[in-house]
């Protein structure tokens, strides 16, 4: 690093090697710092340039570059979480500060970590009970992937795909198991779908109050071309009925079909790759299927999402955005029960590491949104009083787990799908790319009062 990147005054001294059980304070720095959830920055004038932890918006603060190449951006509004971080061991003192008083310091702005990290949209709650290995395992596999569960009358219900490589495989299946015990312990996989020579992906399941088991699901060839299809059972998953096209278009499946208050089915979908969200509905019972399409609008391009029906023919959907690279997830809506659909506006709840999707339920009568709030990372829930479900209440989120202690990413994971097992309980499974082993886990997830 050359001396440029450092104020006139300052002069650079050997780098601090904390013993951490020693000082609390700087413990907790180094486990937010891997979060992502502090930043570090020049002081204000007139008090000796010594390097401070930004404290919030009120702080008036001129950014400088310390050490090298620090991970700098602007801190953004409610649920943002950008930042600039600085390893402790490039962490340099200006203005002839010593290590001692440096070290006095540190304790004393320990406080001021907290704040700025909760007013950040940043959980607090990095701390050793935090979650960081699932309560069961439900599949292991070559290359398991992008899960969904549903309940069933008592049962659990999961399908997923499996094979052995993220992208295209023409032996690429999707399976389905179940629980008796609200997801303790899970039956082995059998087949839903396993075309030859295409890729069966990105399954999702829901129970129609008739009773039967609807799945749906695309096919992907190796010219990278994709066909939603749906399938039912109507003997709790044992067998399976052919699986039919819902329209001659290349798009893809996430979310599972939703049963809406008239009767009809809707399915969220998804032009490919990440080209605009579209609504397909069936009044039949999912014979036919007529398609709408979501807006684009300056700033978004429609890509995977999930629906809830919030009142009688009113609809919201939560859609992954592919036309920015923000993370953060926009809200549409349908007043007629799936027909039309409104311009997306953006809401405050975002990945701050990279996208996925986020999945939409009701836990009793509260909205739920779960969502990898750092993908590869970690995963949380959070819920919403606003009536448009544009406010989400990230302050107060719940970080459900995260994948590594050290908060560091795994190569692969984080499509969160959850269920309701418990007045406050709810059951998450996820997929996980490990050295170690390659699975569907689950995890459950104790809520806070007031969320049923």
């Amino acid at each position: 690093m050359t001396s440029s990147a450092y104020p006139p005054a300052a002069r650079r001294v050997k780098p601090i090697r904390l013993e951490l059980d020693l000082f609390p304070a700087w413990r907790y720095w180094r486990t937010q710092r891997k979060r992502g959830t502090i930043s570090v920055c020049e002081a204000a004038s007139g008090n000796r340039g010594l390097p401070r932890i930004r404290g919030g918006d009120s702080m008036r603060t001129r950014w400088k570059r310390v050490g090298p190449k620090p991970r700098r951006q602007a801190a953004m509004g409610a649920g943002g979480l950008e930042k600039a971080v600085v390893p402790e061991e490039e962490f340099v003192m200006t203005g002839g500060h010593s290590r001692r008083c440096f070290l006095a310091r540190a304790g004393a702005l320990a406080g001021s970590l907290a704040v700025w990290s909760a007013r950040a949209g940043g959980s607090s709650e990095t701390k050793a009970d935090v979650k960081c290995r699932p309560d069961v395992i439900v599949y292991r596999g070559g290359y398991p992937g992008w899960p969904w569960v549903a309940r069933a009358g008592r049962r659990l219900v999961c399908v997923l795909r499996d094979d052995g490589v993220h992208d295209f495989s023409p032996s690429g299946k999707v399976l389905f198991t179940s629980s008796e015990d609200d997801g303790k312990t899970w039956a082995p996989a059998t087949v839903v779908a396993d075309e030859p020579g295409v890729d069966d992906r990105n399954a999702a399941i829901v129970q129609l109050p008739d009773g039967r088991l609807m799945v749906c699901y695309n096919t992907y060839t190796q010219d990278r071309i994709s066909r939603c299809m749906v399938t039912w059972s109507k003997d709790n998953g044992k067998t399976w009925s052919r699986p039919t096209p819902l329209a001659d278009l290349d798009a893809r499946t996430r979310a599972a079909p939703l049963a809406l208050a008239s009767g009809e089915i809707l399915i969220p979908i998804y032009k490919a790759p990440g080209s605009g969200a579209i609504a397909a509905l069936s009044a039949d019972g999912g014979n036919t299927w007529r398609l709408s399409s979501v807006p684009d609008v300056p700033g978004f391009l429609g890509d995977e999402w999930s629906v809830l029906e919030v009142e009688r023919g009113r609809v919201v959907g939560i859609l992954r955005n592919s036309g920015a690279r923000d993370g953060y997830f926009w809200k549409t809506e349908s007043r007629d029960g799936g027909r039309t659909w409104e311009k997306p506006v953006r809401t405050n709840v975002r990945d701050a590491r990279s996208t996925s999707p986020a999945h939409l339920d009701w836990h009793g009568k509260t909205p739920v949104l779960t969502y990898a709030d750092r993908r590869e990372v970690s995963v949380s829930m959070v819920t919403t009083k606003d009536p448009e479900f544009c406010a989400w209440d990230v302050e107060h989120r719940v970080l459900c787990y995260q994948y590594r202690p050290d908060g560091s990413a795994i190569p692969d994971g984080g499509y969160p799908v959850s269920v309701a097992v418990g007045e406050r309980r709810r059951f998450i499974v996820d997929y996980e790319i490990r050295p170690e082993g390659n699975r569907i886990a689950g995890y459950f997830v104790d809520l806070p009062a007031g969320w049923g």
